[in-house]
């Protein structure tokens, strides 16, 4: 017995291919099984540009489409073969936010058990989504190779700020980069992709604010032009699917913070070439 089974996906970028699985069909000799992720479809809502309308009524022409052969009684092998044309000619023409992968064929007969494990496989939920979570090679590589090692002889790179060292500040601190000339140029480098809590994250973002904020005082009778310093929040756009992350990194982007500015890893090139005109120097030659 053969079966077939095709993955949906959001494009939410037509020209550079970026897509989201958030959908499953399987059709078998006398079933069709789908399934989509509401919460993924949900967080897409929210991010997407205006696209929400769009996508919500695409997915209810599909559901609308499928709910004709995907009941609970069973139908001819001809309609199955009518189906799988069906999708064939969707993953061929579709151009579309919604796009379906070419049906993938399956020597066994599809029951509910095995479609919802290849669901949580393929699709899964948020959980799942976040377990797998690795850390982000481009933006690792980007602050080792465009900001870490050019300016690893120049500037304190990875230094921590004891808490002894700035007055008020009740906590150490460790940033990617601190350096002065006449102003102070610090820079703090977060993997939102990473395993990292939000929890961690979060807290780590709070005390960035209150060390910058005692960094300017600290700097008002030590540098002499302390209101030009230039506090940098590294952070690249979120990748995954759990709704909290993808919020905190939203906020982050649209807030007019005075304490830092956010900035992509794409950008790091950038931030070194400043500090290097600006012939700064290790901020440990100022305590």
């Amino acid at each position: 017995m053969k079966s077939y089974y095709s993955l949906i996906r959001y494009f939410n970028n037509s020209l550079s291919k970026e897509n989201i699985v958030i959908g499953l069909i399987a059709i078998s000799n006398t079933r069709v099984f789908y399934k989509f992720s509401d919460l993924k479809i949900k967080l897409i809502s929210k991010l997407s540009d205006n696209k929400d309308d769009l996508l919500n009524f695409n997915i209810k022409k599909i559901k609308e489409s499928l709910d004709l052969n995907a009941n609970d009684q069973l139908f001819i092998e001809e309609n199955t073969n009518d189906l799988k044309q069906y999708i064939d000619r969707l993953s061929i023409y579709n151009n579309g936010i919604i796009q379906f992968d070419k049906p993938i064929e399956l020597n066994i007969d599809i029951d509910k058990s095995f479609f919802n494990k290849f669901y949580d496989k393929y699709i899964g939920e948020f959980k799942s989504n976040f377990k797998n979570r690795k850390v982000d090679l481009v933006f690792t590589n980007r602050v080792q190779n465009d900001f870490s090692k050019p300016l690893s002889d120049i500037i304190d790179i990875d230094y921590k700020i004891e808490k002894s060292i700035i007055p008020s500040l009740f906590f150490d601190y460790k940033l990617n980069g601190i350096g002065v000339n006449g102003s102070i140029y610090s820079v703090k480098c977060i993997d939102i992709n990473s395993n990292r809590t939000l929890d961690n994250i979060q807290k780590d973002i709070s005390e960035l604010e209150s060390l910058n904020f005692r960094l300017n005082k600290f700097s008002e009778d030590k540098v002499e032009n302390p209101k030009n310093n230039q506090h940098f929040l590294v952070i690249d756009a979120y990748k995954g699917y759990n709704e909290k992350y993808a919020e905190l990194y939203s906020t982050l982007i649209n807030q007019d913070n005075e304490m830092y500015n956010v900035i992509n890893s794409n950008k790091l090139e950038e931030v070194t070439a400043t500090i290097l005109k600006a012939n700064a120097t290790r901020f440990s030659e100022l305590i």
